[in-house]
């Protein structure tokens, strides 16, 4: 008999309140996002921040934009960028961080990223 606890997939805006503070799996698309105040439209923005775009078009940054774990690798960008990805991590509906400037979820304490299987 297992005693292991279900962890909750988060695929929408509802979910990331639903689930506030718990450790969740974010599933959605894995995109780069420019977190600049004054964006010149570059026409690169490789920063290296990365966000899961939830299936209502709800971004969850991974990280908040000043932590420098916020910062992915480049081979994980490289291995990731567009696809549908999970993330393990726990989701907080506004960014953890003194004086943000973006009003979105995030992930935090990522334990894992990988290629959904959905």
């Amino acid at each position: 008999m297992s005693n292991q606890v279900e962890i909750p997939v988060v695929k929408t805006e509802i979910d990331v309140a639903t689930y506030a503070g718990k450790t969740v799996y974010v599933e959605g698309i894995y995109q780069q996002e420019d977190v600049r105040m004054m964006q010149v439209n570059p026409k690169t923005l490789l920063l290296g921040h990365v966000v899961v775009v939830l299936d209502d078009s709800c971004k969850v940054f991974l990280y908040p934009p000043m932590q420098k774990e916020a910062r992915r690798s480049k081979q994980e960008i490289r291995r990731f960028e567009h696809k549908k990805v999970k993330v393990l991590g726990v989701i907080y509906p506004t960014i953890p961080q003194e004086g943000a400037v973006q009003n979105a979820p995030c992930l935090v304490d990522i334990q894992s990223v990988k290629l959904s299987d959905s």
